[in-house]
């Protein structure tokens, strides 16, 4: 039966048999804020961990603010979880704004998911009691979207950010390489003090994170592609235009231009400044990553350093006092940690 059923059957019996459950938007409500916390604070390595915390934004929202079933008995219509948690465990506006941010999120291959819709397509209960609430719904989103996925305007920025990401980079590698005879296959000699690891952590997680963002750009201008293609009578004029260009001498044929919408979204879609914004992002991308793949010596003697160190500093300091009064007591140390946090 689950084959044959509709699109939003999983959905729909998710958020049927959740309503149930008493207090579950709260459960919800942490969830989503610190998603959204994390999409806010860049705490991801990856795209897809980026656009995973955006989604589950999106879900969890649909999840307390699913569509409205207003029952006989209930004379006063359907009333929003949503609305009513607004401005004390979430908030809207804040939402609102993130799906401004990214409108549009890839799911698997040429899928994706226009996140700034959901209030809408998903109808959410608090879209359709003040719709002035969700203002990403708008058609000026689609309008400012356009500009900040322009490919060449970012592409400035990602060479200078490359070009200081690189000169670090090198630095770090001949330094430690002359400093402690680093070879191919070999670790750094114990003698390495606790800063310059941190120095070589902090390198690593920049370059990882920059890589990310790259990575993002160039899969987030993919997806809006795919979501908003070329008009076709715009394509056809200018085709034509460019037939009649190229075709001087003699009569020209008329052509029947049939162009499917996938070439509209991709063949069709980029100007020729985005496809060679394209080419040197992705060249910036596999140069980065190359460089790093060849300090991956440092890199993972560094990593692993500085989380020895900060576990023990984490134990030493600040469970020191703790472990004793449960040893004094004679305690398990992780009861007593759910004691004191109760």
């Amino acid at each position: 039966t689950m084959f044959l059923a509709g699109r939003r059957i999983i959905m729909d019996a998710l958020y049927s048999k959740l309503s149930t459950i008493d207090h579950f938007e709260d459960i919800m409500a942490e969830i989503i804020n610190t998603a959204a916390r994390r999409f806010e604070n860049k705490c991801y390595m990856t795209p897809k961990e980026k656009h995973m915390l955006l989604k589950v934004v999106a879900f969890g929202l649909f999840l307390i603010d699913g569509p409205s079933t207003k029952s006989k008995r209930d004379k006063k219509g359907p009333t929003s979880l949503l609305l009513k948690m607004n401005d004390r465990n979430i908030s809207i506006q804040r939402f609102d704004r993130l799906f401004k941010t990214l409108p549009v999120v890839p799911l698997y291959g040429d899928m994706h998911i226009n996140v700034y819709q959901c209030p809408r397509d998903q109808r959410f209960t608090s879209y359709e009691l003040d719709p002035g609430k969700w203002t990403c719904v708008s058609k000026d989103v689609i309008k400012v979207s356009t500009t900040q996925f322009n490919i060449v305007n970012k592409l400035e920025i990602m060479r200078q950010e490359y070009q200081k990401i690189t000169a670090e980079l090198m630095n770090i590698n001949g330094s430690y390489k002359n400093q402690y005879n680093i070879s191919e296959g070999e670790g750094v000699t114990q003698n390495t003090s606790a800063p310059q690891f941190t120095e070589v952590f902090e390198l690593a997680k920049t370059g990882l994170h920059f890589l990310c963002e790259c990575s993002a750009t160039l899969m987030e201008l993919y997806v809006w592609k795919l979501s908003n293609p070329r008009d076709k009578r715009e394509l056809e004029v200018q085709l034509k235009n460019t037939l009649l260009n190229e075709e001087t001498d003699g009569p020209v044929e008329e052509k029947d231009f049939d162009i499917a919408h996938y070439e509209r979204a991709t063949k069709y879609n980029y100007s020729p400044e985005e496809k060679s914004a394209f080419v040197e992002v992705i060249s910036i991308i596999k140069s980065t990553a190359a460089l790093m793949k060849r300090m991956e010596v440092i890199f993972s003697e560094g990593i692993a350093r500085c989380v020895h160190l900060e576990v023990q500093d984490f134990v030493q300091r600040r469970l020191r006092d703790l472990l004793r009064f449960s040893v004094k007591k004679e305690k398990s140390p992780t009861r007593l940690c759910v004691d004191t946090t109760a």
